[in-house]
């Protein structure tokens, strides 16, 4: 009898929580059409300078980048859309997969911006050197690095290891599935 209660009750709950999500969950998207966070309340400042909002959403894992502002990354898009990051490593996904994760296609990308490690300036993500495996965890795990310099990429490999360097325009699916040890999900 108990365990009979103990289903009904189970199934009733369960019914009820399936409704609410049903409510709750956005309805089916059309063909082509990607389910995205709204664009960040405000954009890079001129200078390129991330300027983040609270209510500001990863497109990429839903996080609050402005939790995490030291490991922040930022796209800015040619319609003047920009998305913030909680990480490097979201931002270089959406860089790659702008379709996925933007709404919007590779020519539609205007800028990377990552801010660098050891001075924390927000620089072109096609300039940087990028550090992958070290030590140094972000929100997403071992975080991959943004350094101003090949030089600053040795030094910091040194201090907190690294298992390779590399440029925005080397990133393909192979490398991610390299950097995160895994098969790469597009």
């Amino acid at each position: 009898m108990r365990l009979r209660r103990y289903r009904e009750r189970h199934l009733a709950l369960s019914l009820t929580l399936g409704l609410l999500i049903s409510l709750a969950v956005p309805t089916a998207l059309s063909a082509g059409e990607t389910a995205v966070p709204p664009p960040a309340r405000q954009g890079l400042s001129p200078q390129g300078q991330l300027r983040l909002h609270g209510d500001d959403t990863c497109p990429v894992c839903a996080m609050r980048p402005a939790k995490w502002a030291k490991f922040a990354a930022a796209i800015e898009l040619t319609d003047e859309r920009t998305y913030y990051f909680c990480s490097n490593g979201c931002m270089l996904r959406a860089w790659r997969h702008p379709e996925r994760f933007l709404n919007a296609a590779p020519k539609d990308r205007l800028r990377p911006i990552a801010q660098t490690f050891f001075s924390g300036r927000s620089m072109d993500g096609r300039e940087v050197i990028w550090v992958a495996g070290s030590e140094v965890m972000g929100p997403m795990g071992p975080a991959i690095v943004a350094l101003e310099s090949p030089g600053m990429a040795n030094a910091f490999q040194e201090r907190h290891g690294g298992r390779l360097q590399f440029k925005l325009d080397e990133m393909t699916d192979a490398l991610w599935q390299t950097i995160k040890g895994r098969p790469a999900h597009p």
